[in-house]
């Protein structure tokens, strides 16, 4: 049974360079080698991993915490949605204790799909077992989204009406969860970030800033609950 997400990998051309750009976003690396970097949260954790076939970072794939598997990742065949995921019976990586940014956890990742009926299947009851919590359509939003909740980590899959040749599903951003989100801009500052200002967010009682820099060209949006 999935109780959570273990790990999001985002495959990057300079692991070097991306590193840095995350430690400034972030506030620091939680382990380093020679083909991956580690940032640790409180529900999950950021694996940044090497490969010099590619030009710009993306996000490839999910981990997730099962603990009825065994301690070793063991790959999710087939490819749900055509996407790498594996499961792994305990998180690798202990908690981010130190909250100094102010970035606690991921609020959610946003995929976009060709075919959300399909998604349901996958990754529903019928699929990986994940709870669909939520089923909408919000035309000044961009139309119809699903939103998986698993632990307190949100998958949520946006029909894709961008004009793109992509004809797969793919990761498209992150969301932060800030404990503090004044906190996190004057940190993000601090560190030669850039980011909008802090605004109201679209769904009912939360405060938002997109970060604009050090994001290695990912959307990337802190989010508070009032």
């Amino acid at each position: 049974m999935i109780t959570g997400i273990e790990r999001i990998i985002i495959e990057v051309p300079d692991l070097k360079k991306a590193a840095f750009e995350y430690k400034s976003l972030h506030g620091g690396i939680t382990s380093v080698n020679h083909s991956s970097s580690i940032i640790s949260l409180n529900n999950s954790a950021i694996e940044l991993r090497h490969n010099p076939c590619i030009q710009q970072a993306k996000i490839t794939g999910i981990s997730f915490l099962d603990f009825s598997t065994s301690c070793e990742s063991t790959p999710i065949i087939p490819k749900p949605r055509g996407i790498y995921m594996t499961r792994i019976g305990k998180r690798m990586f202990p908690k981010k204790r130190m909250l100094k940014n102010g970035i606690s956890a991921i609020d959610h990742l946003v995929l976009l799909s060709n075919d959300l009926d399909e998604c349901i299947k996958a990754f529903g009851a019928s699929g990986l077992g994940i709870r669909l919590a939520l089923d909408k359509t919000e035309p000044t939003w961009g139309g119809r989204m699903l939103f998986f909740r698993v632990g307190k980590f949100t998958l949520e899959i946006i029909q894709n009406n961008r004009n793109d040749s992509r004809e797969e599903d793919y990761f498209w951003g992150i969301a932060y969860l800030c404990s503090n989100i004044e906190l996190a801009v004057a940190t993000l500052q601090k560190n030669g970030v850039q980011h909008s200002s802090i605004r109201e967010g679209r769904k009912a009682g939360t405060l938002v800033a997109t970060v604009k820099s050090h994001n290695l060209g990912l959307p990337t949006l802190l989010l508070q609950m009032k």
